[in-house]
């Protein structure tokens, strides 16, 4: 280099007035490497706040805003929607936001809880369950007569369940 010009990359400008001037601008390449440059000055101001706690801020200031309103009051933050939703997502696992309605049909009890809260049942017989009996034609003229006198069987024995127990102990007593 000459001596008349000065070396913009080594030397110093003398004056600030100068420094302004014989600055190159900067030409974004597209390469990604000068993008911190491009940023908007709003993004430059507070670096240090992430972009969730600028939308958990954004949604304690507006609690009914949706996402896609706070993306356009934050998007030049360089927030998505997909950041909007993560967040939320978040809030409402962590209780800060009641959760959603659960739409559908509701849970029912759990299975250890249903044990507990119902009576205990008698314990069932290791014995070989009885055949299903085969329909007849006497099955379907059975009258009222027979099935006043099963009913007052079965409260005389304490319930179907044990009315269904010596039934089955009296096909076992046949068999033999």
């Amino acid at each position: 280099m000459s001596d008349s010009q000065p070396d913009l990359l080594t030397d110093a400008p003398s004056d600030p007035a100068a420094k302004e001037v014989t600055e190159p601008s900067v030409i974004s390449s597209g390469t990604g490497a000068d993008d911190a440059d491009d940023r908007t000055p709003a993004a430059n101001e507070a670096p240090s706040i992430s972009k969730s706690q600028r939308v958990r801020d954004y949604i304690a200031a507006n609690p009914k805003a949706r996402n896609k309103d706070i993306v356009t009051a934050l998007g030049s933050f360089g927030i998505k929607v997909g950041d909007v939703a993560s967040v939320k997502s978040k809030l409402r696992q962590h209780g800060d936001k009641p959760a959603l309605k659960r739409r559908g049909r509701p849970k029912g009890p759990k299975k250890s809880e249903s044990k507990v809260a119902s009576d205990p049942k008698p314990a069932k017989s290791t014995a070989k369950p009885a055949r299903p009996a085969m329909v007849s034609s006497t099955d379907a003229t059975v009258g009222i007569d027979v099935l006043e006198q099963c009913v007052e069987f079965i409260r005389k024995a304490g319930g179907i369940d044990h009315a269904q127990n010596a039934l089955d102990l009296i096909r076992r007593i046949r068999s033999l």
